[in-house]
């Protein structure tokens, strides 16, 4: 699903993922925390968990957290994920190094 967005401060299309009935994720949580990696691919917490998206606007995937996710941010050698949710924080080693 595309969305375009017509207010004159922010003039955007967005791309949505929707289910095969036409809906789209209802996975608790909203657009919120995001970093980059050395790749460019950007990490935004949204409904569901951590997407991951590529320089060029691909979802290349998910990171689900076992609650809606707040914010997130690189730790340790860089290549540690820490995500904030409602009630804790996690993390998750990757091969993707942030800054």
């Amino acid at each position: 699903m595309y969305v375009a967005n017509t207010e004159a401060a922010r003039k955007v299309v967005v791309a949505y993922d929707v289910a095969a009935d036409g809906t789209a994720d209802t996975a608790p949580g909203m657009p919120d925390g995001l970093k980059v990696d050395r790749q460019g691919n950007v990490y935004a917490t949204m409904p569901g968990g951590v997407w991951v998206i590529a320089p060029d606007g691909r979802h290349l995937g998910t990171i689900r957290a076992p609650e809606a996710a707040a914010n997130c941010g690189w730790g340790d050698d860089g290549r540690t994920l820490s995500i904030t949710a409602e009630t804790g924080v996690y993390r998750i080693r990757l091969d993707a190094a942030g800054f």
